[in-house]
């Protein structure tokens, strides 16, 4: 590795595994606020469709009993056209909902797991007795086999950091072959 200069890197640089430790845990803390405002989008698509369940239920009935009262009375086609349109349209609008709410439940599960899994590696690295650069490499390689910088829009992962890496957010386990040892890539 080297800097700008061309000159090797200083491979004597000592990296201090705790601030890794910390780091893992600000990441888990993040995704577990990030959870929260999920939980509350997905709290409220949930709202905004029992909702719309309740009013498509109460047009149908009030069409039928208005099909009903009329049955004796020419119905206009239009009337009826235009109720059937309304409906499909609230339908449609449910079904829009009901997409994006799976989505969001998704996503809710997948930072849940991520912030999880950060918490673990954490512990690990603190339980552990591992040198700085040892807890870096473990820090890369567990955010390139995550995909951790796809969570982290507005913010540099230590896997970018290390790979100079800030564009792309689809990090793969080769990505990180050059940090991680190759005994570790099984």
């Amino acid at each position: 590795m080297s800097d700008d200069n061309g000159a090797a890197a200083d491979e004597s640089v000592d990296l201090d595994p705790e601030a890794f430790v910390d780091y893992c845990r600000t990441q888990a803390g993040l995704l577990v606020g990030r959870a929260e405002e999920l939980g509350t989008e997905v709290d409220a698509l949930i709202d905004e469709l029992e909702t719309l369940s309740t009013d498509v239920a109460e047009r149908l009935e009030r069409h039928q009993a208005e099909l009903d009262a009329s049955e004796e009375a020419a119905v206009e086609e239009e009337t009826v056209e235009a109720a059937i349109r309304e409906t499909e349209d609230l339908q449609a609008d449910m079904e829009t909902k009901r997409a994006t709410l799976t989505e969001k439940q998704e996503r809710l599960s997948d930072v849940r797991d991520l912030a999880s899994a950060y918490t673990d590696l954490a512990d690990d690295l603190e339980s552990e007795d591992v040198d700085g650069r040892e807890a870096m490499r473990r820090v890369v390689f567990f955010e390139a086999k995550r995909d951790a910088p796809a969570y982290f829009e507005d913010r540099q992962t230590v896997y970018e950091a290390a790979t100079g890496d800030e564009e792309e957010a689809g990090a793969t386990e080769s990505d990180a072959i050059e940090v991680v040892e190759p005994d570790e890539l099984g």
